[in-house]
């Protein structure tokens, strides 16, 4: 059992945020790594913390009456910095963990100060372990190094301890509820000539009563630049950071709160709820959203301060080319750079693409002349100076004046500086050679950012050159941006670019050819997404469908089959794409997919039709239409026996046992879910086995049917760790809760459970989500917390009504009769008043609430 570890803080104390030390006590460091192998770095770590006068934590130095993980757990909760060494093993995974020992200190960690270090070389460097580091690298709060031996592991570990301890660092209990900082895009070149308008912006940013600013300027000004250095600087201000939230590839304007949700973490669901979902979970958060390009979706505007009057520690930094004009807004114009700045622009720009070159004496006033030309707009000094590779300012200037001459003429009905950048943009294009030129037209087909492998799938077919050279060329002239991630780079035209590649795409009559490898790309990439989901890699591939990844372009697919009535490949995409869907609580937008295919008139092969059946049909049973479900579900399986094909009678087979279990009675739920679990078997689909075993008992724990099923509940998630589906595993460690709490085994059903929160905090699950919270008010009943176990359930039912799923979890009444039993226990006052208080929790407080169930004390 791992109840609190003495020495750690009371409840009171945690609520009060004071701890009162005795004398004897350090600060504590606990060291992870495997023992064998780094036996003398471990030995080296604990040198340089005993040198600084600290108390080092390892395993091997306590004694053993206990099992490794409640030592060690209990070692990390009475520590105050982790310290992480870490070479070539992954460490050994025990029975009934996912993850090995190592990993699990890790995660258990938190939000402590994180030092981590890593031996080199590898040269055998195991997968898991390679996996585990790059999730380390990417996190901002986390220090990472690299080490050749033991001696430069003490010096790094004694000097990085000591910084850490000249911050004025304090020992205080850390709060599970802190959640990550969220992160800014990385801005990959300096920032010229905005000092005054950066201070000026940022103090505005920081006055108490300004919550919305909207940064206004032409096209190409810098207002993007401008907005995301002033989020960076005031950044600390908010407990979370700051995140952006781009729009400029939106073009519809209900879709707006659903990208802000998306860039904070808010997997919601139908159109309808997410606005709500999204003032729900930002009412207790501390961060400021960066929201860019609002131009032309003025008319969402008004959910800004909808938003803003039911989140008080939010801000909103708008960009746009005019005023979003609604109440509250302070508008913060960004005028052309001053005439020096623009000389100091052109200069680094300049000395990037042309080595040596520096504005003298002899080309300053020339230089001058071009920035006076181009008005001041940076992105024209910038496409202008990407040319001083061949061109000598002299030479640049007689022909850019010749050029605009005749360019700006053509679009009177332009802002003259409007005209001015977009004339630059025409003669940075003119310049271009033809294979760069179709290329560049290309590109025009992609919405947001794209990955290398995107750009060479759409742009090959026109190029006889290597296709990165061309993408460098581009990006040298400025035409084209680098996006620096975490992984590979991902590419991006700025929105003003991009329109005018759109316009030459169409003149050259190729936008239908392009949009078609863009569309048979990403119908590739979806199923990829969907074999990789199932897998051991599961969030990678699910942060693919973020508007930070190819979210955007495969919607921008799916949305090219339809229009084109391209149905048999629309079905591909919906088939691969449903078990992500519903993992990330999107259920409205899979549905819609599907019905939208079949509902057109058009030709559709029998398997497509029997595939797009059995999507909508799960989709429409998860949003409450059963009986829609059941008839759609019966045609899919009609047809996939009619045509043998298996992959379709397994999943429609599977949804059926959902189906009729409410319809027609648990005898028939059962069959069909253990006929799925015989398909998946013979199509030897670990994944579909894992599946069945878990609706299997899910529907056993709906009905009651507990008893004797202690072996099915096991497999249920054995199955889903074998396989790496942490959604899967989230629904076997409740239902296994459920079998514990049953028989009175209230401390395994709390450690299950604690496992399941860990899950949904690494990934953030939406759907298993509802399973969770409802298994952790069971435990907080079971431990006598009837407050905590109600704050839990309205919890749960405000999750479940944002993402617009039905209650398929009340089954015979269970929840109905917990929810009676708790009313009477508190009085029905009591118990609404909690009830909603748990209805206002977002996604992180939800968590947090379910944390302190599977507490021992389960403090309220």
């Amino acid at each position: 059992m791992e109840g609190d570890p003495g020495g750690a803080a009371s409840a009171g104390e945690r609520e009060r945020g004071t701890i009162i030390l005795t004398p004897d006590q350090r600060v504590r460091v606990f060291v992870s790594s495997t023992i064998e192998e780094l036996a003398a770095e471990r030995a080296a770590a604990r040198r340089a913390i005993e040198g600084v006068r600290l108390s080092p934590i390892l395993f091997e130095l306590g004694a053993r009456p206990y099992p490794p993980r409640s030592l060690y757990r209990a070692y990390l909760e009475q520590s105050h910095v982790f310290v992480g060494i870490y070479w070539q093993r992954y460490g050994w995974v025990a029975p009934g963990m996912d993850v090995s020992g190592l990993e699990d200190e890790y995660l258990l960690a938190g939000a402590k100060p994180k030092l981590v270090y890593v031996k080199r070389p590898a040269l055998e460097r195991e997968e898991r372990l390679a996996e585990l580091l790059d999730r380390v690298r990417a996190d901002d709060e986390v220090s990472y190094k690299t080490f050749s031996g033991a001696e430069e592991l003490e010096r790094l570990v004694a000097d990085d301890l000591a910084q850490l301890l000249s911050e004025s660092f304090m020992i205080r209990p850390v709060a599970e509820s802190s959640r990550p900082k969220l992160a800014l895009p990385a801005d990959a070149s300096t920032f010229v000539g905005r000092a005054g308008e950066l201070a000026e912006l940022c103090a505005l940013l920081e006055r108490d009563d300004v919550r919305l600013v909207t940064v206004t300027g032409s096209g190409g000004i810098g207002k993007t630049r401008l907005a995301l250095r002033a989020a960076a600087q005031v950044t600390s201000a908010f407990d979370e950071g700051a995140v952006f939230v781009s729009l400029a590839s939106l073009r519809d304007a209900a879709l707006v709160p659903a990208a802000i949700g998306a860039a904070v973490g808010l997997r919601d669901t139908s159109p309808e709820s997410t606005l709500e979902a999204l003032r729900d979970d930002l009412a207790d958060r501390s961060l400021l959203l960066v929201v860019d390009n609002f131009e032309h979706l003025l008319t969402a505007a008004t959910l800004i301060p909808e938003l803003l009057s039911g989140a008080p520690r939010v801000k909103v930094l708008a960009t746009s080319r005019e005023a979003l004009r609604v109440r509250a807004e302070h508008e913060f114009p960004v005028p052309p750079l001053a005439p020096a700045a623009g000389v100091r622009l052109f200069a680094e720009r300049a000395g990037a693409v042309r080595h040596g070159f520096h504005v003298d004496d002899d080309n300053a006033e020339t230089v001058a002349r071009i920035c006076s030309r181009l008005e001041g707009v940076p992105l024209a000094i910038e496409l202008a100076a990407a040319r001083s590779r061949l061109l000598p300012p002299e030479a640049l200037l007689e022909r850019l004046d010749r050029r605009l001459d005749v360019l700006v003429g053509g679009a009177r009905d332009l802002p003259e500086r409007q005209r001015t950048l977009r004339a630059t943009i025409t003669w940075s294009y003119d310049l271009l050679d033809e294979e760069e030129r179709q290329v560049f037209g290309c590109f025009a087909v992609f919405v947001g950012s794209f990955s290398l492998a995107a750009a060479e799938a759409v742009g090959a077919a026109v190029a006889s050159s290597e296709l990165l050279d061309l993408v460098a060329s581009l990006v040298d002239k400025s035409l084209l941006r680098v996006e620096t991630t975490a992984g590979e780079p991902r590419f991006r035209m700025l929105e003003l670019i991009g329109e005018f590649a759109r316009e030459r795409l169409d003149e050259r009559d190729e936008t239908e050819r392009v949009g078609e490898r863009h569309a048979l790309y990403y119908r590739d990439l979806s199923a990829a997404v969907g074999t990789g989901v199932r897998g051991q890699d599961q969030l990678r591939w699910l942060q693919l469908l973020s508007p930070q990844g190819d979210g955007d372009n495969l919607r921008a697919a799916i949305a090219w089959f339809l229009r084109h009535y391209r149905l048999d490949e629309l079905a591909d995409v919906a088939w691969a794409l449903w078990l992500p869907a519903w993992i990330g609580g999107r259920l409205e937008e899979g549905r819609l997919i599907a019905r939208a295919a079949l509902a057109s008139e058009r030709e559709l092969s029998a398997r497509s039709r029997a595939r797009l059946l059995a999507v909508a049909g799960l989709f429409d049973f998860w949003k409450g239409e059963k009986a829609e479900a059941d008839v759609m579900l019966h045609e899919a399986l009609d047809i996939g026996r009619s045509l043998g094909d298996e992959e379709v009678l397994a999943l429609a087979t599977l949804g059926a046992s959902i189906v009729v279990d409410p319809l027609e009675g648990e005898g028939r739920a059962e069959h069909l879910a253990q006929e799925a679990l015989e398909l998946y078997r013979r199509l030897d689909d670990r994944w579909g086995e894992a599946a069945a075993r878990n609706i299997m008992a899910s529907i056993y724990v709906r009905q009651g049917r507990l008893e004797g099923n202690g072996q099915l509940f096991e497999e249920a998630l054995s199955s889903a760790i074998a396989v790496g589906d942490a959604h899967l595993a989230v629904m076997a460690e409740v239902c296994l809760a459920a079998y514990l709490l049953d028989r009175g085994d209230v401390d395994g059903a709390a450690m299950l459970l604690a496992s399941s929160v860990r899950r949904q905090r690494s990934i953030r699950l939406m759907y298993s989500m509802l399973y969770l919270l409802d298994g952790a008010a069971r435990l907080a009943r079971h431990r006598g917390n009837d407050e905590l176990a109600t704050l839990l359930l309205g919890a749960a039912s405000r999750q479940r009504q944002s993402m617009g799923a039905w209650d398929w979890g009340n089954r015979f009444g269970r929840r109905d009769r917990l929810i009676e039993d708790l009313r009477t226990t508190l009085t029905p006052p009591v118990f609404t008043e909690t009830f909603e208080k748990g209805a206002a929790l977002g996604y992180s407080g939800a968590l947090d609430a379910a944390t302190r169930a599977t507490e021992a004390t389960g403090a309220t």
